[in-house]
């Protein structure tokens, strides 16, 4: 029997350390639009995140493949960007797509009336169509594998 209950006292709530909610973030691969309107090639992957991220915003999950935007962003990392943020202000990492092909650029606004997207050693993303899918909410580098024995020549 518990001292707090023979002496008349109630006992101490123990305070549980609440865990985070989660939630899902799709991976995605690249647009296909149709008109003003467009959807989102998935992979069947997620990767999940802190539910307080997600507030007040529509993130997905792209995975990088090139290395042009290396050191900020590498080969194999994810980036998680927000839909709903089309206003992303100069100097931004945002995701466009063009060429049918999904990129991370960083949103030059030397001209209000026409933004340029270059990558890390200023080469500009020439497109006659580019469209702005969001603006990069975080970068997650992905831990490479750990080395074994039977990997070294």
């Amino acid at each position: 029997m518990p001292i707090d209950a023979i002496v008349g006292r109630q006992a101490a709530v123990r305070g549980s350390a609440e865990q985070p909610r989660r939630q899902s973030v799709p991976i995605v691969k690249r647009p296909a639009h149709a008109g003003n309107d467009f959807t989102w090639e998935g992979t069947g992957n997620a990767i999940q995140v802190d539910e307080t991220d997600t507030r007040g915003r529509n993130l997905l999950a792209v995975n990088v493949e090139g290395d042009c935007m290396a050191p900020d962003v590498l080969p194999g990392d994810l980036v998680l960007f927000d839909q709903w943020d089309r206003n992303p202000k100069d100097r931004a990492m945002v995701v466009v797509s063009a060429h049918n092909q999904t990129h991370v650029r960083w949103l030059r606004l030397t001209r209000p009336e026409q933004p340029e997207f270059v990558d890390n050693n200023g080469v500009r993303l020439l497109a006659p169509e580019i469209t702005l899918e969001g603006t990069v909410f975080q970068v997650i580098r992905r831990r490479p594998r750990r080395r074994d024995w039977h990997d070294l020549d």
